[in-house]
């Protein structure tokens, strides 16, 4: 089958994507470059890409609305894409939550693929939660989860076994397929060196050593490692004038940048290193461009794929990286760069304990992280060695540079992610095509009316009476105040409009009666638009 038969149905954020002001790494860079390389570059026939109704600044996406693509928000997804979008014959997801999609499908009763990307999987709540009802809910073997590397689709594998064998009834499905993240190779490409540094205040005599993400020892990486090598670089080319530049951003309430500040000033290098953050850098593909050698110390199991590393190679620029998850499968070791050995010890059963025993959820996480990322090290005698090599050797790094960007434009651009993943969507859809499908009737939902029958004093019945009050006779419904999520909902905004008007013409009304004056709109937006003309004083119930 060919993929320009494709329609696809987009679910993620697209009013933070695609403008990256302000966002430095992560996964809303890594979900806002996968929306943008799909709908930029996909070969589908049509994609519907979602955005979150109570983000009404839809004009932010104007430039990306075109015959191939349109927006609509999840709320009209969720309750009317059945009857706007028959034709649709995939849905993905460019965030793990993959429910929504999985609900939408079972309404329509159609083998529809579903497909996401999996981005972080060392939460305990993600363990307990996404995992668990990977193996309950009715996911098949057409639908696929899309892990961004090798380390992590063969860790979801183990995790999987584990909960098949321990769990009654539980069996996965579901499939599991590896697509490695692309970045924006037109944005980030080799620069001229010297206005880069010029423009961003970096020596332009130095040889400049660029770490560029978060900074969170507990989230992220430890970066005192790196700066004890950089002294030790330091003691060890006396000759020669070193510079070390850390940008990115920081985590909110931690200030980790005031504990790496004391680290320089008690290691006697703040003279030659500098600290840059977000606000601070207009053009991140600059910063790397300042570079001659780019390092990321990387020792923490929230990372999963790590685009930095990928970021400096389409820049030109050697990489010197842990051996850690994804950064094994972008970084060719001796090639573009250097792959530094990792340890870990096992310390995994007060780990594991730390994720339910502290009864703050936040000090859970956070204990978790600290516990974890202190049973990991790096191997920083073979650390300093290739930094030192790649200080000394102008051969050996414009060797590298040359085969970082052509490795970076031929396997990891947003092109290149695109055509892998339209790889996976067809094989998909083939086996879709040969397999018999059985539809859930009902999924787990929480039944509000039912459950929570106690909380009101009676429940409104589609045979009771409304009239109009004083206040209804005459009000101006466009002074109401609306929420701006119903207001989101455009169809159902109109309705109690249509309602209000019934009723004056005719004086009274049932919910009964609108459901056959109104059969374009469900009993569920009836019920609840009478409910607000009640709410807001514009009818009453009658008897």
């Amino acid at each position: 089958m060919m993929v320009a038969a494709m329609k696809i149905v987009l679910l993620g954020n697209t009013l933070n994507p695609i403008k990256k002001e302000g966002l430095i790494t992560g996964y809303a860079m890594a979900s806002d470059d996968l929306m943008y390389s799909f709908i930029k570059y996909s070969s589908a026939e049509k994609i519907y890409c979602t955005y979150e109704p109570m983000q009404y600044q839809i004009e932010r996406l104007e430039e990306f609305a075109n015959k191939k693509c349109e927006f609509i928000n999840e709320y009209d997804l969720l309750f009317y894409g059945i009857k706007n979008m028959p034709d649709v014959n995939l849905l993905c997801s460019v965030k793990e939550d993959a429910l929504p999609l999985l609900y939408f499908r079972e309404s329509m009763k159609k083998k529809i693929p579903i497909t996401f990307i999996l981005h972080e999987i060392a939460e305990q709540h993600l363990i307990v939660d996404f995992f668990y009802y990977m193996l309950y809910m009715p996911f098949r073997e057409y639908d696929a989860i899309i892990c961004t590397s090798e380390a992590v689709r063969k860790t979801v594998e183990k995790i999987f076994l584990r909960l098949e064998q321990t769990l009654p009834h539980a069996k996965r499905r579901i499939r599991l397929e590896k697509a490695a993240l692309g970045i924006d190779t037109d944005y980030f490409r080799p620069l001229d060196k010297m206005k880069c540094r010029r423009r961003n205040g970096i020596p332009e005599d130095a040889f400049v050593i660029v770490w560029f993400g978060r900074f969170s020892d507990i989230f992220k990486a430890d970066l005192h490692v790196l700066l004890h090598t950089f002294k030790k670089l330091l003691d060890a080319n006396p000759k020669k004038k070193l510079f070390l530049l850390l940008a990115g951003s920081e985590d909110n309430g931690f200030r980790y940048s005031e504990m790496l500040k004391k680290d320089l000033l008690a290691l006697n290098i703040d003279a030659n290193t500098k600290l840059m953050f977000h606000h601070e850098i207009s053009n991140r593909a600059e910063i790397y461009n300042a570079a001659d050698v780019f390092t990321s110390p990387i020792d923490n199991i929230q990372e999963t794929f790590g685009l930095t590393p990928l970021e400096a190679m389409a820049c030109g620029i050697p990489q010197v990286v842990s051996d850690w998850d994804g950064y094994r499968d972008t970084v060719e070791n001796e090639k573009t760069g250097f792959l530094i050995k990792t340890f870990w010890s096992d310390c995994m059963d007060d780990i594991s304990k730390s994720d339910y025993l502290p009864l703050n959820r936040n000090n859970r996480r956070l204990i978790h992280k600290i516990l974890s990322v202190r049973s990991t090290a790096i191997d920083c005698g073979e650390y300093f060695d290739k930094l030192h090599l790649l200080v000394n050797d102008d051969a050996l790094r414009e060797k590298m540079s040359k085969e970082s960007r052509k490795r970076a434009v031929e396997k990891f651009c947003l092109q290149c992610s695109v055509r892998t993943m339209e790889k996976i969507w067809n094989q998909l859809i083939d086996i879709a095509k040969n397999t018999n499908t059985e539809f859930s009737e009902e999924l787990p939902v929480v039944d509000y009316c039912k459950d929570f029958e106690s909380y009101p004093t009676r429940f409104v019945e589609d045979y009771y009476v409304f009239r109009l009050t004083e206040f209804g006779k005459h009000a101006d419904y466009d002074t109401l105040p609306f929420h701006p999520l119903f207001l989101a909902c455009i169809d159902e905004s109109k309705l109690p409009v249509k309602i209000l008007e019934y009723i004056r013409q005719t004086g009274k009304m049932t919910i009964k009666e609108l459901e056959e004056i109104f059969p374009d709109y469900t009993i569920f937006q009836i019920r609840r638009s009478v409910m607000f003309l009640f709410k807001y004083d514009l009818v009453f119930l009658s008897n």
